[in-house]
Parts: structure tokens; C-alpha cells; sequence
């Protein structure tokens, strides 16, 4: 019986939140921007590469890419309140892709990816 009265206790604390209106849109009238530092380490040397984007509008996504010897690209949309974020990075040492969605919070640093391979960190201003 207990477990039956915390259990309706919370999922009635629950239903506020699941009936709410949503909040204004997370862009905003500028739009997001956000910043992208992809750091890569070698044996010889450690290259870190800076990226803005700014995403806003209608169908909101951003793409940044370098071509070359090393490419790198990363393609940023902002879906419902998540930043959902697929990057890859090709160099001499090795592949490395990946694919994240994280909540958009203002004043929020996220790190991602390999320990021992590339690393990206994303600012949300």
C-alpha cells in the first residue's frame, strides 16, 4: 500500500510539468551561437581549430568544415530544446566521428570525445 501511495505521489508530481506550455523559442531573436574548439594530439604536436556558428530561422542548423589534408566537419541543429551536434575528424593519425544531443543551456561547456583521439569542446554563450 505504501509503495502504491508514492507511486501515484509521483506521478502526480509529474503532471505539471508533462501539461505545461512550452517556453519561448531557444534561439532567440539573434539566434544561438555557439563555439566549437576541436583539439588534436600527436605524437609531434597538439592543433586546436576554433569554430562559430550561428543557428537560427526556420530550419535551424549550421555546418562548419575544413578540407585538406585533415578535414574536419561539424553540423549543428537545434531540435525542440537539444542541440544535436554529428562531428567527424580525418587526419594523418587516424579516423573519428561522433553524434550528441545536449540540452540547450546558456553558459554550458560540454566536452566530447576520445581520450586518447580528437576532443571537442562546445560553449553555449
Amino acid at each position: 500500500m505504501k509503495l502504491l501511495a508514492t507511486s501515484i505521489a509521483f506521478f502526480v508530481s509529474l503532471a505539471p510539468a508533462a501539461f505545461a506550455e512550452p517556453g519561448p523559442p531557444v534561439t532567440g531573436a539573434g539566434g544561438l551561437k555557439v563555439h566549437f574548439a576541436l583539439r588534436e594530439s600527436t605524437a609531434a604536436q597538439t592543433t586546436t581549430r576554433a569554430f562559430d556558428v550561428v543557428l537560427a530561422g526556420s530550419n535551424p542548423c549550421a555546418t562548419a568544415k575544413v578540407k585538406g589534408a585533415d578535414r574536419v566537419e561539424i553540423q549543428a541543429c537545434v531540435n525542440d530544446r537539444n542541440l544535436d551536434l554529428t562531428w567527424s575528424s580525418h587526419s594523418a593519425s587516424g579516423e573519428y566521428e561522433s553524434r550528441s544531443s545536449m540540452p540547450i543551456v546558456h553558459g554550458s561547456t560540454f566536452e566530447l570525445g576520445a581520450s586518447d583521439g580528437p576532443h571537442l569542446t562546445v560553449t553555449i554563450p
